[in-house]
């Protein structure tokens, strides 16, 4: 080959790359889809099958399989990857418990459970990830208890999972607050203007309240760089005050004496005496009010799927899972906007800030730990475990579901429950199937124009669907918009197919 036609290729390569970037940030996903597989065609006619170059452009074209629900495509592709890091990495390497780790949750959401649990399995045999990769692991015995939990009803088994998990989340919290604590003690040492004995902070630091659960829960570690920092600067002035106080008090007291005598004889004495008096109790006043530094916990704020979650801790740190990868990075905040920026500063992640929740460009919605929106998830599930036992003790549905507290008002209220008219799958023509096909795909989009009362839930069933006899759960978040999970155009729905749940 000609070096202008190997130089053509390059640039041939470099612009479908470019292009799929572009309107993958649009989300233009079929468009982007179809330009890395241009992009990964190239690639291995020019580096190989096994290039780095090739693995990254296969990572993309997942990720663009992924957004658009196409799962059954990303199986090959997570295998293919899978066996190259293996291959190139090693057994042992973390990177091949991640790849495991999305090919579990890509077969799960497929309802091939036997394989999912067994790609969890494959994942946690990785040898030391607890040790060493602690916070990977608990991400992947969380997911897998999820599973055996909502899915197979192995309760048991999950416990065990959960319990592993939070002793990785423990040690993790014990391992970086120690790690701070040492900090401070060093920063104590080195700032001798501070005048902070080392003994009395560590006591001060360890008695601040902490919780800890897991990776998409609540961590409470206060922000103990700025504790730091807010007391130092209450206690830097104190020598300065103590020369002005010995300066000032005798001066103070002097004016004092013939202020009081002046003020016996005299209306103005008697103003200025009353100032002095306004001044030392507004004094007092002052040095009651309390100026202990309150510093904000860590955050994580996740989509309700559990699929993407971005933790912002008080050190500056971020911690991002997007469709399955984990992003470190640091974060700032401007105008209520949070960017996260990682890859050693070359790329970021940014967010806008609408009270407890985040949003991104594409329209998803990490909510935090307090949204109630959260509350609404647990409900659904209820529902849904309610639904599947009723099915597997009767062989049908029940036509009527108990009433839930609305997290939104307060209220005591029941779901609203529609049934499609049943047809039987074999008189079913082929327009009637479509005519199904399309009301489910009605039900799993999200339209703004479908509208309930804020904190509503739905239960649709669909006696004889394209996915069998089903129901399909969805609920209403606080403006009466559908929910949606990591996938902005779809709603978030908990589906019930007799023998197991998905969402």
């Amino acid at each position: 080959m000609r070096i202008e036609d190997i130089d053509k290729e390059f640039q041939e390569i470099n612009r479908s790359l470019k292009d799929a970037e572009k309107h993958f940030g649009e989300g233009n996903y079929p468009q982007a889809e179809n330009l890395y597989k241009r992009a990964l065609e190239l690639v291995e006619n020019c580096y190989g099958k096994e290039h780095g170059e090739t693995t990254a452009c296969l990572t993309r074209l997942a990720e663009t399989y992924y957004a658009q629900h196409k799962f059954s495509e990303l199986i090959p592709v997570y295998t293919r990857l899978w066996i190259q890091k293996e291959n190139s990495l090693g057994a042992s390497h973390p990177e091949v418990a991640s790849l495991l780790f999305k090919l579990a949750k890509t077969y799960e959401k497929l309802g091939m459970l036997r394989e999912a649990e067994q790609s969890y399995k494959k994942a946690l045999s990785v040898d030391q990830l607890e040790l060493k990769h602690s916070l990977l692991a608990a991400s992947i015995l969380e997911s897998f208890s999820k599973m055996l939990k909502h899915v197979t009803g192995r309760f048991d088994e999950a416990k065990i999972l959960d319990e592993r998990s939070r002793d990785l989340r423990n040690k993790q919290t014990s391992e970086f607050k120690d790690n701070i604590l040492k900090q401070l003690a060093l920063s104590n040492q080195q700032d001798d203007s501070a005048k902070v004995e080392t003994a009395e902070l560590d006591s001060e630091l360890k008695a601040i309240d902490e919780e800890t659960t897991d990776f998409t829960g609540k961590s409470k570690i206060r922000n103990l760089r700025n504790y730091l920092a807010d007391e130092t600067i209450e206690k830097k002035p104190v020598a300065k005050q103590k020369k002005i106080l010995l300066i000032a008090v005798p001066v103070f007291m002097s004016l004092l004496i013939v202020g009081m005598i002046f003020a016996l004889n005299t209306k103005a004495g008697k103003s200025i005496l009353a100032t002095i008096n306004n001044s030392i109790n507004n004094s007092h006043q002052k040095t009651n009010v309390d100026t202990t530094p309150k510093a904000p916990p860590s955050i994580t704020y996740k989509t309700l799927d559990d699929y993407e979650q971005v933790k912002v801790e008080e050190n500056g740190k971020a911690i991002a899972m997007m469709r399955g990868n984990t992003i470190n990075g640091n974060w700032t905040i401007v105008d209520k906007t949070i960017s996260i920026k990682y890859d050693s500063g070359k790329k970021k992640l940014v967010f806008s800030q609408l009270d407890d929740r985040l949003t991104n460009s594409q329209g998803k919605t990490y909510y935090g730990p307090d949204c109630l929106e959260l509350k609404l998830v647990p409900i659904m599930r209820e529902y849904a475990t309610f639904a599947q036992k009723y099915y597997q003790k009767n062989n049908v549905y029940p036509k009527a579901f108990p009433q839930y507290k609305n997290p939104f008002s307060g209220q005591m209220q029941g779901p609203i429950k529609t049934d499609l008219l049943p047809i039987q799958p074999l008189a079913m023509t082929l327009n009637e199937f479509s005519v199904r096909e399309d009301t489910i795909n009605q039900l799993r989009n999200w339209d703004s124009a479908s509208r309930q009362i804020p904190g509503a839930i739905e239960i649709h069933h669909f006696p004889a669907g394209p996915e069998g006899d089903a129901i399909y759960i969805r609920a209403s978040d606080r403006s009466g918009t559908l929910l949606r999970g990591s996938d902005p155009s779809k709603a978030f729905v908990i589906q019930v197919n007799q023998a197991y749940i998905k969402s």
